[in-house]
């Protein structure tokens, strides 16, 4: 498990990464970073599976800009910090677990586990899935609603919304938000088969050829590739495995 720690205060920094090298060795942390830049740099860099990420950085800057800048490309998150008031914020930014400072070892262990436990779930490494995003707050006619992103089949373009297609739901879901706006929320772990079209490449059971280019999906639905988008999806399918 590779990580990233991002904390101002080197003292602490240097606490956590001795704690994991004693009780957690699998855990290979790859940097320490003690700014907002820095700590993009260091994720862009190495692509880790988790960060450490304190919240009250220099400056007054909160830790989960971090979060924001890198979207659904985002590593899991562990949130250190010294004071209980921001909990809510960070399970918003669906935070593994929330670590008050000092660290106590036994509440480590348990984040870590739940970390392990995130990354044995289908699709939680590497940029070809879905990422580790597990809830996704989508926007309706009414206000907001939360749906799973593994549940997410496909997204189909309808005008300026977007019909969301769920596991298990009979009726697809409308947002109000266009196909293009779903793709950069959800991130390259959604393949653009067509122009209409945004698919879960974990739900796709099949490549159907003889009356064009489809694909078939977990909930029996076929879906178009568009004819310049051949190649590119049925590589990214071989990457998949």
């Amino acid at each position: 498990m590779k990580a990233v720690i991002v904390e101002d205060e080197r003292s602490l920094a240097d606490l956590l990464q001795n704690l994991l090298a004693m009780r957690h060795p699998q855990v290979q942390v790859l940097g320490i970073a003690s700014a907002v830049d820095d700590a993009l740099e260091l994720v862009t860099r190495h692509r880790p599976d988790l960060l450490f990420l304190d919240i009250g950085l220099r400056d007054g800057v909160q830790g989960f800009s971090v979060l924001e800048q890198l979207g659904p490309s985002a590593p899991l998150v562990i949130v250190t910090t010294a004071s209980a008031d921001h909990a809510v914020s960070a399970f918003r930014f669906d935070a593994v677990d929330y670590l008050l400072k000092p660290i106590d070892v036994q509440a480590l262990d348990q984040a870590l586990a739940r970390v392990a436990e995130r990354l044995r779930q289908p699709g939680a490494r590497g940029e070809g899935r879905t990422g580790h995003r597990v809830w996704w707050e989508v926007p309706t006619a009414t206000g907001f609603t939360r749906v799973r992103v593994q549940d997410i089949v496909v997204a189909s373009a309808e005008g300026s919304y977007t019909l969301l297609h769920l596991a298990g739901q009979p009726r697809p879901m409308t947002i109000s938000r266009a196909l293009g706006e779903v793709e950069k929320e959800l991130g390259p772990g959604f393949l653009r088969t067509h122009r209409s079209h945004l698919v879960n490449p974990a739900h796709v059971r099949g490549y159907i050829r003889p009356d064009g280019e489809r694909l078939h999906l977990s909930n029996g639905s076929t879906v178009p590739i568009a004819r310049d988008r051949v190649q590119e999806v049925l590589q990214r399918l071989r990457e998949e495995g």
